[in-house]
């Protein structure tokens, strides 16, 4: 069995030679695994490394850059690394571990660490807080998939870098990745639920993830209205990865369940950002959401109180689903 260790870059420099040197420096037998890549601008130090597969993304959306970098990989598995992240270097050597042990295994996600621009620890977000505490221990959801058991996990994909599929799973899904604009890890994680093989969770902290400026999810909040702004674009984004996931989805019904919620869930956030959402509405949410997070209960009753206050409400609920 081998890895196909895929590098992926869009337009952003400043850490990708940590990146792929976290992948070029690993425990697993070097025979194991290869390095992919995927970048659309030039880097002399990577571009001269040794042993080191590249492939040009330029004018290529982020669907189509990962389908040619399934296309071109060499491996069993493909094991995604962003470029602002690294790699613990025992991460593949548990990759082919986990996937050996498992011959029939789709996907497998693992844990994360945070750490800032300079590479030190950093804090670790409400929403990766709360899938660390889920994944204490190992989860291990055979095929074919209870909706159930799959529900916990719908809106909370994890990270692109501490994902690994296996090759044949993600080129049957070949066409709709092709589709994708954002979301890379939700159509990942639902490439491995709606497989014959079965998922695979742990909590190994295998990823460093780094907050820095430019990343979006994790970065800086300086100005207010242009991150809310930001955020619904990227919303808009997320509707239409789930979108072309609940078109692939024919056949299961469990997940066309969880799907279309996340969709409406998607689509209610928009219209609240854009102020289309009554007080009465808001209100008749505000009084049956007694098991949703304070977060998410709070900005409810902002916007009942005043609706010029529908952006803070919403970025009050964006925090709360972290």
């Amino acid at each position: 069995m081998r890895v196909s260790a895929v590098v992926m870059a869009h337009g952003r420099r400043e850490f990708l030679r940590l990146a792929v040197d976290s992948a070029l420096h690993q425990t697993a037998d070097p025979s194991t695994y290869e390095v992919v890549v995927t970048k659309d601008f030039p880097d002399p130090y990577v571009d001269s490394l040794p042993g080191v597969r590249l492939l040009d993304s330029t004018g290529r959306g982020t669907g189509e850059m990962i389908a040619d970098a399934a296309r071109a990989s060499n491996g069993d598995l493909l094991a995604f690394l962003d470029d602002d992240d690294i790699w613990e270097p025992g991460k593949l050597a548990r990759v082919l571990t986990v996937f050996q042990d498992r011959p029939q295994l789709a996907y497998y996600g693992h844990g994360q660490s945070v750490i800032n621009d300079a590479g030190l620890p950093a804090p670790m977000g409400g929403a990766m807080w709360r899938r660390q505490k889920r994944l204490r221990a190992d989860v291990d959801i055979p095929a074919p998939i209870d909706g159930s058991v799959a529900n916990w996990l719908w809106a909370d994909p994890g990270n692109d870098s501490s994902i690994t599929l296996r090759r044949t799973a993600l080129l049957a899904r070949e066409e709709p990745l092709r589709q994708i604009r954002a979301s890379i890890d939700t159509f990942l994680l639902w490439t491995g639920l709606l497989s014959t093989g079965g998922v695979r969770f742990s909590s190994d902290p295998l990823t460093r993830l780094r907050v820095h400026t430019e990343n979006f999810s994790r970065g800086s909040r300086a100005s207010f209205q242009a991150y809310v702004a930001q955020y619904r674009r990227m919303q808009a984004d997320h509707l239409q990865s789930h979108r072309v996931v609940l078109a692939m989805a024919t056949g299961a019904p469990w997940a066309q369940e969880i799907l279309r919620r996340r969709i409406r869930d998607i689509e209610h956030f928009l219209e609240v950002a854009e102020g289309n959402v009554s007080r009465r509405q808001m209100l008749q949410e505000l009084q049956g959401s007694h098991g949703d997070p304070t977060g998410a209960r709070l900005s409810r009753a902002l916007y009942v109180l005043s609706p010029t206050l529908a952006q803070t409400a919403n970025f009050l609920n964006a925090m709360a689903r972290w």
